[in-house]
């Protein structure tokens, strides 16, 4: 451990896998965040979840971004916030909006913990990111520095890539659901990357709020047995379905046309 990271090596056993539904087929999983213990959680989701966490023994208090008194409010009856906000480039893309709920929780002066929205990459080992996708790791150091100036207590999580999103599609862009005849490998296909079920981000992001080991530093998720090449990806697929796929390489140049 150094002094601004914590690193969390001995998660459980690997689960990236692929779950049957009811239709024969195989699909990823679906993941959610809930308390698993009694005790007070709070946080503002739409109807349907809503209704869903109340009945996890959760308490909701709602807050607006355009109320700044009302997100004041919520946070003075909170010790811990953690921000969930959507940081895709390409689609509803919000993180400076945490930026209003960083002078929030600065007035209310009573939180123990915040857990900005991150989860994913480390941006702090982001500097050479390409365009657009940098703009997402650039508003999180934005976050990230205007957290650190107000003094806020703070753990920055991050694990990498959500298996939900790579694992399926053996990595390919544009689909979440698995090839059935052609897959490209990026280069060799042999470079490793950590992937991690989203149920695990979440079990340790809940484990991370009030640990004192975590306080004011990064927690790295990274369950080794989860340190994997898309080649390595392919062939799980491969052997789980006993069919090889035709496979084609793409270079650097050509992925960056």
């Amino acid at each position: 451990m150094t002094d601004d990271s914590a690193c969390l090596r001995h998660c459980h056993a690997a689960r990236l896998h692929w779950k049957e539904d009811g239709g024969g087929k195989l699909s990823p999983r679906p993941s959610h965040l809930c308390p698993s213990t009694p005790g007070d959680r709070y946080g503002h989701r739409e109807t349907a979840d809503a209704t869903v966490l109340q009945g996890q023994r959760a308490t909701l208090v709602e807050g607006s971004f355009a109320d700044h008194k009302s997100l004041v409010e919520a946070v003075k009856k909170v010790d811990v916030v953690i921000c969930t906000m959507s940081g895709v480039h390409f689609r509803s893309h919000n993180l400076l909006m945490q930026l209003k709920l960083v002078e929030a929780i600065k007035e209310a002066g009573n939180i123990k913990r915040f857990l900005p929205s991150e989860f994913g990459m480390d941006p702090a080992r982001m500097e050479d990111a390409l365009e657009p996708g940098r703009v997402t790791f650039d508003e999180k150091m934005v976050v990230r520095k205007a957290i650190e100036e107000a003094n806020i207590p703070h753990t920055y999580v991050s694990s990498n890539c959500f298996a939900a999103y790579f694992v399926p599609n053996c990595s390919q862009l544009g689909t979440l659901t698995p090839p059935k005849e052609k897959v490209f490998l990026y280069g060799d296909g042999n470079v490793k990357a950590v992937f991690v079920d989203e149920d695990d981000v979440a079990a340790y992001t809940i484990k991370a709020i009030d640990d004192p080991r975590t306080l004011n530093k990064t927690v790295y998720v990274r369950p080794p047995e989860n340190i994997l090449s898309q080649r390595q990806i392919i062939e799980m697929w491969e052997k789980l379905t006993g069919k090889k796929l035709d496979k084609s390489s793409i270079s650097a140049e050509e992925f960056l046309v």
